[in-house]
């Protein structure tokens, strides 16, 4: 049983957030990782996720405008705190008493990232926040960035619960949660992954929503 393994860690920007972690061979859509990392209780439990939400704004909170925070994998609760966080009243919170949007992207058919027609002017020439649960490769990013730019928004920032880079595009990842928290923590091209070379058997296929043992 993989639940068996669970080790927890803690936020070293707060010790009140923690993160459940578990070794293993784990593959995804971009590469193997030999962590699967728990997610769902820091984006669906509203306390915990309010906590996250308070860090994630401080890096904006004194000196950048946000119109727009655009969540992916299921940060929404967390987005809408964070929108919160950042329109409190106060002498040195630059988006007081303005209006914060939290949307999300739509995949289309194709898989590419679109915003709807009745989302688009929250994007356009918008200051915006890129909110995301984790970042292995950085490829969701990415393609999260060419999104955003397509439609004409002002990214401002990047927030992630977790992130195994510092930052992407020249654009600093602002991360509760980074590899150097989790002991021996690895993401690699299948093609270069060291379990596979070792011929240890994959524990389970993982997505944002979770895992599929197989």
């Amino acid at each position: 049983m993989l639940e068996n393994r669970v080790f927890t860690i803690e936020s070293p920007k707060n010790k009140l957030i923690t993160l459940d972690v578990i070794p293993g061979h784990f593959t995804t859509g971009n590469s193997h990782v030999n962590h699967y990392l728990n997610m769902s209780r820091i984006k669906v439990n509203a306390l915990v996720a309010r906590d996250v939400a308070r860090e994630m704004a401080i890096p904006y909170l004194a000196k950048s405008l946000v119109d727009t925070i655009i969540c992916m994998e299921d940060t929404d609760v967390i987005g809408a705190y964070m929108a919160e966080e950042l329109m409190e009243n106060g002498s040195m919170v630059v988006n007081s008493d303005r209006e914060i949007h939290v949307i999300r992207p739509t995949v289309s058919v194709s898989g590419q990232l679109i915003f709807m027609q009745s989302n688009q002017k929250f994007v356009y020439n918008k200051h915006i926040v890129l909110l995301i649960s984790s970042a292995s490769t950085g490829k969701t990013i990415l393609k999260a960035l060419e999104c955003i730019s397509y439609y004409g928004g002002k990214l401002e920032g990047i927030s992630a619960i977790f992130s195994a880079k510092n930052e992407i595009a020249g654009y600093e990842i602002n991360a509760i949660f980074s590899a150097e928290d989790i002991p021996n923590y690895e993401v690699s091209k299948p093609s270069e992954c060291k379990m596979c070379k070792e011929k240890q058997k994959i524990d389970a296929i993982v997505n944002h929503d979770g895992y599929t043992i197989v």
